[in-house]
């Protein structure tokens, strides 16, 4: 036992030199990168302190300054040392004050401490903050189409409060956006701020012209070629008559953008051609897109080796909207066929359904499946980001060369299940997220009541949260759980079914699917009944063009059952990657370490693939 616990601590050291040399390296061909082709000596800002912030936070002046220290994680981007872009965030930071409510606030002086040495500068900067001005009057003037608590409610400024000209800003839109969004399209609203500085006091008039209240006139379509007009109509949220609404008319743009029809949409509003100077017609122009689409696609990742892919597909079915295409696929470890059908509107309600039939072989590590499957979806979206879905199952498996123990040669169940989902994606691009965060639950009961032969119950939980640490670089982060139980246990839950972990996209420090149970004869995966995957933290760092670097933690593991789960079980797996942007997507390549490697298992694996992890 002792001599294990050597030879482990051995591994675990010498992994952790690996790694950073590994990081070392990477910070060394950056810096060839971005290395400039001048021989003049460069000083890189190292810190930068403040003296006499009593009130505002070092961070908060740092967040104005062009010129601040980038951090730990800052050595692919190290900020250079300038005259004169140290001037412009000095006035930076005294107009920060001046906007914040304190007047008479400066910037006594600065200091330049240069380390030749170590080519790094530090900057003290002095400050003299003085005394912050209060707001002792707000006077909406000029307000007849709303009472004075109404504006006084979306402008958000009370007396006692703090001069802040920022929020003097904000609330003047908000007020602005709420007239916008009853007709009032050409209202101003224009804060004056009087300022007594003996006493500090701040005296504030909101005023605003109205103007007209329009109501919506003609609405006129342009550039539809293949669509019906009643298919495009169905998108507005507003009509003929009504009061003109600012807010619906984006509303209705990104209504038309996302039901994938059109290349741009352009909603805007002109003067009445009837000559109606309460109306403004509503100009709807569209650019159609082609819709026959024939694709294919061909390239190579680690599990699948050399896979291709070819489909054909009719985005707008007799100008419907309609969507129905054929694809099929093959790969070292796959292929098949699927037969796809979506319908935007149901019976008059925006409510999509979504059919696929499809026909597939796998390969997986310890069997082979071939199926035929019949999935059907009613979803809708709700509250904007979020989306709701109900589905139906019809699925026949044949699980062949099955190296379980447990099992026969050959097994033939039947998949008749129904699963709910809900989720909800504030990211700004799903595809390649640099902020924002995405949630998921899907439940799913198979049932024998549906003619199902096997009976269980399976949920899965997903969230997602990216952080732009600054313009260049994004951490993230990824949680999976998962949980699926039958009557009869583990036996009773069909191979295809179980929950598995490890490969390109969590734990990348194993091979696909050899994480958890495995047979002791021969390592075959199990699976398991409850997963728990967690990339802990991934940092994605652009270096050069369309070059870019991550660093990543992942930990998690694969167990028989529930209360089986234990922290020291779990599995880590930190890794390093490569990241090459394409006009044809994301290139990726990941390495990742198996720390505590196990009997028969690799100290590490390395993954290529396309796009990002999640």
């Amino acid at each position: 036992m002792e001599r294990d616990s050597l030879e482990m601590k051995r591994h675990f050291l010498t992994y952790q030199i690996i790694f950073l040399f590994l990081l070392m390296l990477c910070i060394g061909i950056t810096e060839v990168f971005s290395a400039e082709e001048e021989d003049e000596l460069k000083f890189l800002v190292s810190k930068v302190k403040f003296i006499g912030n009593e009130s505002v936070s070092s961070e908060d002046l740092l967040s104005v300054m062009i010129m601040r220290p980038t951090g730990f994680l800052g050595f692919f981007n190290d900020v250079e040392f300038d005259d004169n872009i140290l001037e412009e965030d000095l006035d930076f930071i005294d107009l920060y004050y001046k906007q914040h409510g304190w007047l008479d606030a400066s910037v006594l002086g600065h200091e330049v401490q240069i380390d030749s040495l170590k080519e790094k500068v530090q900057i003290t900067v002095t400050i003299e903050e003085g005394l912050r001005t209060n707001v002792v009057d707000v006077q909406p003037m000029g307000n007849e189409a709303f009472s004075d608590e109404q504006i006084l409610d979306e402008f958000d400024i009370d007396p006692g409060d703090p001069l802040d000209r920022v929020k003097n800003r904000i609330g003047s839109e908000r007020i602005a956006r709420l007239y916008a969004e009853n007709g009032y399209l050409e209202a101003t609203v224009n804060p004056s701020v009087m300022v007594d500085k003996e006493n500090l006091e701040a005296f504030i008039d909101v005023s605003i012209t109205e103007g007209t209240q329009f109501k919506v006139g003609r609405i006129i379509l342009t550039g539809f070629k293949n669509t019906k007009k009643t298919v495009v109509r169905r998108e507005f949220t507003f009509d003929y008559g009504e009061i003109l609404d600012y807010s619906k008319l984006a509303l209705s743009q990104r209504n038309l953008y996302e039901s994938g029809l059109f290349r741009s949409v352009f909603v805007r509003q002109e003067a009445s051609i009837d000559g109606d100077s309460t109306a403004k017609d509503i100009l709807v122009e569209v650019v159609e897109k082609t819709p026959i689409l024939f694709t294919t696609s061909v390239g190579y990742a680690t599990l699948e080796k050399l896979r291709g892919r070819i489909g054909i597909r009719n985005e707008n079915i007799f100008g419907s909207g309609r969507m129905s295409g054929i694809e099929t696929w093959v790969s070292y470890i796959n292929y098949g066929a699927e037969f796809s059908y979506h319908e935007p509107w149901t019976f008059g309600y925006h409510w999509n359904i979504d059919g696929t039939l499809t026909g597939e072989f796998q390969d997986e590590p310890s069997f082979d499946q071939t199926s035929v499957r019949v999935f059907v979806t009613v979803s809708r979206r709700v509250f904007l980001r979020g989306h709701f879905a109900l589905s139906y199952r019809h699925e026949n498996i044949e699980y062949t060369n099955i190296d379980v123990f447990e099992f026969d040669d050959v097994i033939s169940p039947r998949i008749r299940s129904l699963s709910q989902s809900i989720s909800y994606d504030l990211r700004d691009d799903p595809f390649s997220p640099s902020t924002g965060w995405m949630v998921n639950l899907t439940n799913e009961y198979a049932l024998q009541s549906l003619g199902s032969t096997n009976e269980f119950f399976k949920t899965r939980f997903n969230f997602r949260f990216f952080y732009p640490l600054r313009r260049s670089t994004v951490l993230a982060t990824n949680i999976e759980l998962g949980w699926v139980d039958a009557g009869g246990g583990l036996g009773d839950i069909p191979l295809g079914e179980r929950l598995y972990a490890g490969g390109p996209n969590v734990l990348r420090g194993f091979p696909y699917r050899s994480v958890g149970p495995v047979d002791a004869d021969d390592n075959t995966p199990l699976g398991g009944r409850a997963k728990l995957a967690w990339n802990v933290l991934e940092v994605r760092e652009h270096i050069w063009r369309w070059v870019s670097m991550v660093g990543f933690y992942d930990v998690g593991n694969i167990f028989e059952q529930a209360d089986g789960m234990k922290i020291q079980d779990l599995r880590m797996t930190p890794g390093l990657g490569i990241r090459i942007s394409s006009p044809i997507g994301l290139f990726r390549m990941d390495y990742g370490f198996n720390i505590f490697p196990q009997a028969d298992e690799s100290h590490g694996a390395y993954h290529i693939s396309i796009g990002h992890a999640f």
